[in-house]
């Protein structure tokens, strides 16, 4: 710890960090906008968007649902925390896991993001 080689947060620490992007009081709103769009390009997809959006239409961009996350991972270890664009309600996701699977936290992420979107669709 005294080089600084620990980090720490938690999920809501990181859903924070997401709502104020989203509502541009994080930065600059020009600044959350670039932030956003860089977000959108993240190229690991396995897990807040991949059990909302089919795989190829994720690679082609032609779905009506985007997101914007950023993924981590180690052994043991599977977060993914974002912004779900879907049509009709937006939401954020942020799910931290630790001593797991990562096969199986991989699937409880896509999971609990598919369950969300239901969720907020029928409201």
């Amino acid at each position: 710890m005294a080089k600084g080689l620990n980090n720490y947060t938690s999920p809501c620490d990181m859903a924070d960090l997401m709502e104020r992007l989203y509502k541009g009081t994080l930065l600059e709103q020009e600044d959350c906008l670039d932030a956003i769009s860089i977000l959108k390009k993240q190229q690991v997809n396995n897990k807040i968007p991949a059990q909302i959006i089919p795989r190829w239409d994720i690679i082609l961009e032609r779905s009506e649902i985007k997101v914007a996350h950023k993924t981590g991972d180690m052994p043991g270890i599977e977060h993914d925390v974002g912004i779900v664009y879907a049509p009709g309600c937006d939401f954020i996701v942020s799910v931290m896991t630790e001593n797991t699977d990562n096969d199986s936290a991989i699937e409880f992420i896509g999971a609990i993001t598919k369950i969300a979107l239901k969720a907020f669709q029928q409201n």
